[in-house]
């Protein structure tokens, strides 16, 4: 493609010097009459191609009548003016072959990227349309926790044995609802964090017995605010929680590397998030 540009500037350079000359040698224009023509003239013939086949038959027989000597220049300038119109229909094709390529080749990206999202589409594990969170939150009420009566500027730290017979730790002040434990339950799973009148309330840690884990706020014992969510099969839910569910931005991903990031609602992931895949 270079070469071709090459060889069609060459073509118009070398003509626009032999119109000069022959401007003024033949017709004795000054230099800088023959010179402003020329330039004329070389941009017309850039411009229409087939004007420098006709310029040139003109030049040619006006030469070859005025003088027979000067028979060389005017077959010079017919032969460049042929010169000029191949070029230019070479020029033509090249551009029509560079735009096919062009075409060619988004018609093959667009292809490959259909036939990927085919195979994504039939090879690939339909992600969950329902995000669904673990087993419910065991029953506070599963406990066997004595908690002192103690006076209202009084904080009394004790270790009160469950069923399990695990050690639960606790802070208690009659003045206020709140307070802190680390629970056991019969049934393996156990809770760290703020309870208020005997509910999950505010931080936490609630681990299930399958290896299921919720890390992050609570309200009246359901999960409420900011959190992560992990499965035992590695998936993972960061994100965050209305009334134990998924409910506002979230990004949730699955054991073989597929990503939504977006908006949930209801446990739901919406059609306006991004899909990842690995």
């Amino acid at each position: 493609m270079d070469a071709i540009l090459e060889f069609s500037l060459g073509v118009y350079v070398v003509l626009g010097i032999i119109i000069f000359l022959f401007l003024k040698l033949i017709f004795h224009f000054s230099s800088k009459m023959s010179f402003c023509l020329s330039a004329v003239l070389a941009v017309l013939l850039i411009e229409f191609p087939w004007i420098s086949l006709v310029l040139g038959l003109i030049c040619f027989f006006i030469v070859k009548k005025k003088s027979s000597k000067y028979i060389t220049t005017g077959l010079t300038i017919l032969l460049l003016a042929t010169g000029s119109l191949l070029s230019h229909e070479i020029d033509k094709t090249a551009e029509q072959e560079s735009q096919e390529v062009v075409h060619n080749s988004v018609r093959n990206m667009e292809s490959i990227e259909e036939e990927k999202n085919e195979g994504q589409t039939n090879n690939e594990e339909e992600p969950r349309a329902q995000v669904e969170v673990p087993a419910d939150v065991p029953d506070e009420n599963t406990q066997s926790v004595q908690i002192e009566e103690v006076n209202a500027t009084e904080i009394v730290e004790e270790e009160t044995s469950v069923d399990t017979s695990e050690v639960i730790e606790n802070t208690v002040t009659e003045e206020s609802p709140y307070y802190y434990e680390e629970v056991v339950y019969d049934d393996g799973s156990s809770y760290k964090g703020n309870f208020v009148n005997g509910l999950y309330h505010g931080y936490g840690m609630l681990t299930w017995a399958d290896g299921n884990k919720y890390d992050g706020d609570f309200a009246n014992g359901y999960f409420h605010g900011e959190g992560t969510l992990t499965w035992s099969d590695g998936s993972i839910y960061k994100g965050q929680f209305r009334n134990n569910l998924q409910n506002g931005y979230g990004e949730m991903t699955w054991p073989d590397g597929t990503m939504f990031k977006g908006n949930f609602v209801d446990g739901n992931y919406t059609e306006d998030g991004e899909w990842i895949y690995p």
